[in-house]
């Protein structure tokens, strides 16, 4: 959660600049900026002057990872603001899972997966069936997942369950967290949205 902390640190210093407004040139060079010093992170022997610009600003992260989901992070807020122009039909489905097979083969997929792997995931849940979309409609619990699986997988790999594979271990994870998920929902987040939606509503009637 601490990269998540700096990233929504990073949101509000960048929003009270004025500089996510629907801008390209601005979102997508901060972008390209992130992009290319995770390229040097990968690569010790690049040349790319890159890590000497940013790290002056406060943007030399000690690690990768952390800077591969700030990569992330600037991939869903361009396509957030560009939603009216990304088209979402099945051959960009097949072409983008073709690109991440490929990828993968050639071990390019970290450079490759912050657009694709993105516009993937929109594909496949744009043409789920119907009947799986509607169970939206009971509650909401990704972030539950989100929130709950990591700790929950730590525990897991302490009893080495992986040693059983990455599905069996993935089928694991998704029924420990389900029960949190759902009590986080139903419990806490569910409520908190209620409490927030009447508090708007009294400010605004005042």
């Amino acid at each position: 959660l601490y990269p998540e902390f700096k990233a929504y640190i990073f949101i509000a210093v960048m929003g009270s600049l004025s500089l996510l407004k629907k801008n390209f040139f601005t979102i997508f060079g901060f972008f390209v900026l992130l992009f290319l010093y995770f390229f040097e992170s990968q690569n010790p022997g690049s040349t790319l002057p890159v890590s000497q610009i940013l790290s002056p600003i406060g943007l030399d992260w000690p690690d990768s990872s952390t800077l591969q989901l700030a990569i992330y992070l600037m991939s869903g807020i361009i396509i957030y603001h560009f939603s009216e122009k990304i088209y979402v039909n099945k051959v960009g489905y097949i072409v983008s899972c073709i690109i991440l097979l490929i990828s993968s083969m050639f071990h390019i997929y970290i450079y490759v997966q912050p657009f694709i792997l993105l516009y993937f995931i929109l594909c496949f849940s744009y043409y789920l069936p119907e009947k799986l979309k509607n169970l939206g409609n009971y509650g909401d619990l990704s972030y539950g997942y989100y929130l709950y699986s990591f700790p929950l997988q730590q525990i897991l790999s302490i009893f080495e369950f992986q040693r059983y594979g990455f599905l069996i271990y993935n089928v694991l994870t998704f029924c420990f967290v389900l029960p949190f998920a759902i009590t986080s929902w139903f419990l806490v987040e569910n409520p908190s949205l209620k409490l927030a939606k009447v508090y708007t509503k009294n400010r605004s009637l005042n």
